[in-house]
């Protein structure tokens, strides 16, 4: 576990520590509308996407501008040593047609805009999936982790009381005894088990649903806002 956690935030030397907290801790309580309200408002996955839809708009601002093509010069020079002569060569080249008001290009960057906007429906639909899942795992885990801190360990701690009076008042023997040991002691691991997937799902929740912190990131732009919705270019989505 030091190991990953020392790949994962690039510290090869990380050594284990004596960490600050407790398991005991109240993890915090989620409720679901606000949690996806959070998720689409900072999720970089979607700010990335609304990224992308800016770049797209642009590119089509930059076809329309563009309906006449470029012009291609090129001036060579050379020397014949027979003759004692320059020889200089000038070209140039254009598109045919000269005027062809770049429909294609056009037509190709409103698909491309287009696509980036289904992209944000898609993504948007992928997290809302995501969301349910891992909100789904915290709502179990946090019904498990509350079910042995109230009634599952209080009532092995009572029996192994029980048992442990009964052993030293002559009425039940070793055996009885190191069984209620046992039973506690497993209780107690397994509540610890369920304490940690419970903070496993927090923390699931609260990163944004971002699977992978080592996988291969997108583009990521900062403070981007969603495309306008009054534009004039085809918005899909929007």
């Amino acid at each position: 576990a030091v190991k990953r956690l020392a790949a994962a935030v690039g510290a090869p030397a990380l050594r284990p520590e004596h960490l600050v907290g407790s398991l005991e801790q109240t993890p915090p309580t989620f409720d679901y509308d606000t949690l996806w309200d959070w998720v689409t408002e900072n999720s970089p996955e979607l700010q990335a996407a609304y990224y992308a839809v800016h770049r797209a708009r642009w590119s089509i601002q930059r076809a329309e501008a563009e309906p006449i093509p470029n012009v291609d010069g090129q001036v060579g020079m050379a020397h014949d040593f027979a003759g004692d002569d320059f020889i200089v060569n000038v070209q140039i080249g254009i598109a045919i047609p000269y005027y062809n008001r770049n429909q294609g290009n056009i037509t190709a960057a409103q698909a491309e805009h287009i696509r980036a906007c289904r992209e944000i429906e898609r993504l948007r639909l992928d997290l809302q999936d995501r969301l349910a899942t891992a909100f789904q795992s915290y709502q179990s885990a946090k019904i498990q982790a509350d079910s042995f801190r109230d009634e599952i360990l209080p009532r092995a701690k009572q029996n192994l009381d029980l048992v442990r009076k009964g052993y030293e008042g002559g009425e039940l023997g070793y055996l009885q005894l190191l069984t209620a040991q046992r039973t506690f002691f497993q209780q107690s691991m397994a509540a610890v088990g369920a304490q940690t997937a419970l903070w496993m799902s927090v923390i699931r929740l609260q990163g944004l649903l971002i699977p992978e912190g080592l996988a291969a990131p997108g583009e990521i732009a900062s403070d981007v806002e969603p495309p306008d919705a009054n534009t004039t270019f085809p918005l899909g989505l929007f």
